[in-house]
């Protein structure tokens, strides 16, 4: 039989369980990181201690488990504040980054915030029409990097008759230190161009999102809302697009327009807005 400790006023009640163990449900969490902000801190001691008395609900047990021993309790909510101000323990593995639990017991996992990998997808029209907004594109690429936790991922796209990629294998990367730096030299190196087939830009970001299990994922299209593709272009073209896009996008991925002039938005940019579930603003060089 397995012992679970619980603290109910000032009586400690020791009650008997069966005696079998579960492996955790497969999910990515950070041992003391109790709320799921991304940060260790007191909150997550109080969070704990909310959930021990107040009923304070939760969706990883583990992140909770301070010590790992099993059982959560008030050493859990002790445990915290002896290590962020007494020199005690750290919080067992997985800590400080994300990992799973591989201690078989009765605690799951079923999401922690600063675990739950997101992926972020950026497409931009490079052709001399957008002037100088295609800078404060990059720009916006990079302040929006800047921002991700290490265990999102992300891709870039720059089109004009063709497709310059980041990374060049298809395959999204994981948002770290290393891989945002490679990504914003690789962007300084591209430059505007001519044409804008739009659609096989979204294809290429279509392609990089398929290869990723991110649970939230976004695209960021840069585009004036025409088209200039060889072999193709005006109403008929973008309408083709619209249609291939609502192929593509089972999942149902939001993609966010992003218009580098101040006339009217064009028609195209509002369908493809409205029919994913995304946005659309002008977005125009300082």
């Amino acid at each position: 039989m397995k012992r679970l400790a619980i603290l109910t006023g000032f009586t400690l009640l020791i009650l008997l369980t069966p005696d079998h163990q579960t492996q955790a449900q497969d999910a990515s969490f950070v041992r003391g990181d109790s709320n799921g902000d991304q940060k260790i801190n007191i909150t997550d001691a109080i969070f704990t201690l909310r959930h021990l008395f107040l009923g304070q609900a939760i969706t990883c047990q583990d992140a909770l488990d301070v010590n790992d021993d099993g059982i959560l309790d008030l050493s859990d909510g002790i445990a915290p504040i002896n290590y962020l101000f007494l020199g005690g323990m750290a919080p067992a593995q997985p800590f400080p980054d994300c990992g799973k639990d591989e201690t078989e017991d009765e605690l799951t996992c079923e999401e922690n915030g600063r675990c739950i990998s997101r992926g972020y997808y950026f497409v931009g029209q490079r052709s001399s029409s957008v002037g100088e907004a295609l800078t404060r594109f990059k720009d916006h690429i990079i302040d929006n990097l800047n921002t991700l936790n290490p265990n999102d991922d992300f891709a870039v796209a720059f089109f004009d008759r063709g497709v310059l990629q980041f990374p060049s294998n298809g395959n999204p990367v994981k948002a770290t230190e290393e891989n945002i730096a490679t990504s914003i030299a690789w962007m300084d190196s591209v430059f505007r161009g001519g044409g804008t087939c739009v659609g096989k830009g979204l294809e290429t970001v279509f392609e990089f999102s398929s290869k990723s299990d991110s649970k939230s994922k976004s695209i960021f299209l840069f585009h004036n809302g025409w088209a200039t593709c060889p072999g193709n272009g005006g109403l008929d073209y973008l309408d083709e697009v619209l249609s291939r896009v609502k192929t593509l996008n089972s999942e149902l991925i939001p993609i966010h327009c992003l218009y580098p002039r101040i006339d009217e938005i064009p028609q195209f940019l509002i369908d493809l807005a409205n029919q994913s579930g995304g946005s659309y603003l002008r977005f125009l060089a300082e």
